[in-house]
């Protein structure tokens, strides 16, 4: 068995600074926060005020196996630091040997070995590869598909999960509409030109933001319809406006708030960067229907009790001072 001692990541980190200042300092620690400018220094990047394509290889030799916390952040010629970002990731040891079989289940475990077996070649990297699943014993409504391997050594992968829902027939998509923070209704919101389809998974269009202020947290939500009138999920993509209007002036305000595991069992845990606060965490369900609020108190981490909850999907509304963020959870 081997360890892998490498993290790659590519650096995405945001700068509160409304003017564009070039990017002086790139540092990240684990775990432990050492303080603003102690943390371990990042070489080789050329100062600019745009530094998210950089590529990044951070030894995780120091670091215990299992569940670690990766953070990084930066800093410009002006002494303002950007938002500590946030990445958990699993530290584990890995072999070299050849995966040689996989399976999957719905929904409910049979164990390892036991569920249905698929073909692949033998080969330590699987990641390419198709499959073609039958539904047919599922029930409508949302579902979960699991997918597991085993290597020639006799070693199971992690078990992983893909949340989908099984409908009925789908008819193509007939309109699409967006609102921001309030929702004045179905059929109300902002509506978006598209051509019908079944598929508009890949649909690039402009939502207007120019009327919210400069450096303020929003909340985007996206819904469709389809041609006999069923609409879908209502989807959340919380966002902080910067100085202008276009893609690199709207940040991912969910990026400094953390939920692990996910998908969770009996509880998860919600854990915030340094420079934010928990101060409020309700759960709501698909509908968007409230089903638990527990009050933190300017809290850095809370964990939160979901045993008693049905399997499904959730959405984490997440108070901190005056900013509402929202996060996605599956819970099995």
């Amino acid at each position: 068995m081997q360890k892998i001692y490498c993290l790659l990541c590519v650096i995405c980190v945001i700068i509160a600074s409304v003017s564009a200042q070039n990017i002086s300092r790139i540092e990240y620690f684990f775990n432990t926060d050492p303080g603003f400018g102690q943390a371990t220094g990042v070489t080789g990047f050329t100062p600019s005020d745009n530094v998210a394509g950089f590529p990044l290889s951070i030894d995780v030799s120091s670091v215990s196996d299992g569940v670690n916390i990766l953070y990084l952040r930066s800093k410009d010629s002006n002494g303002n630091w950007s938002i500590t970002n946030v990445i958990p990731f699993v530290k584990v040891d890995v072999s070299t040997y050849n995966i040689v079989e996989a399976e999957y289940f719905l929904n409910t475990d049979p164990g390892f070995g036991k569920a249905t077996p698929f073909t692949l070649p033998a080969s330590a990297d699987i990641s390419k590869q198709t499959l073609t699943l039958n539904i047919e014993s599922v029930p409508l409504g949302i579902n979960n598909l699991y997918i597991r391997t085993e290597d020639s050594n006799g070693s199971w992968s992690l078990t992983n999960c893909i949340p989908f829902i099984k409908g009925t027939a789908a008819g193509n998509i007939s309109s699409l509409e967006y609102f921001i923070d309030t929702d004045p209704g179905f059929g109300m919101a902002t509506p978006v030109v598209l051509t019908p389809g079944q598929d508009i998974s890949n649909y690039v269009f402009n939502a207007n933001v120019s009327s919210l202020p400069v450096n303020t947290t929003h909340n985007l939500f996206i819904r469709s319809k389809d041609e006999i009138g069923m609409w879908s999920l209502t989807n959340v993509l919380s966002f902080t406006r910067t100085s202008g209007v276009g893609i690199a002036d709207i940040n991912d305000a969910s990026a400094a708030f953390t939920v692990f595991p996910n998908p969770a069992t009996d509880k998860f845990t919600l854990l915030c960067s340094p420079d934010k606060k928990i101060d409020k965490v309700e759960l709501m369900d698909v509908q968007g229907k409230l089903i638990q609020v527990q009050s933190t108190g300017n809290g850095k981490e809370k964990q939160i009790e979901i045993s008693k909850f049905p399997k499904g999907i959730y959405f984490i509304k997440i108070s901190s001072g005056e900013d509402a963020i929202y996060k996605r959870l599956v819970k099995e």
